[in-house]
């Protein structure tokens, strides 16, 4: 994956959140393709604030559950 292909908004959100960034780089390439995918749904920095933190605090057990996030 190259850093290109992470929207602004999410890499943002990743460096203002350490867990969420940890979390993200821990992740398979298919899975942060689909964390990728679910960005594209969100519109606001605060929907992306709160996506980036929502999948790392909801998800820290489980690298396959942050399909529960309210905008999967």
């Amino acid at each position: 994956m190259d850093m290109q292909d992470i929207p602004i908004g999410f890499t943002f959100a990743l460096a203002e959140n350490p867990e969420a960034l940890n979390y993200f780089i821990s992740l398979s390439e298919e899975q942060k393709q689909r964390v990728l995918e679910q960005t594209h749904k969100i519109h606001t920095k605060s929907e992306m604030q709160a996506f980036a933190g929502n999948f790392a605090k909801n998800n820290s057990s489980s690298k396959t559950g942050f399909m529960n996030n309210r905008f999967s």
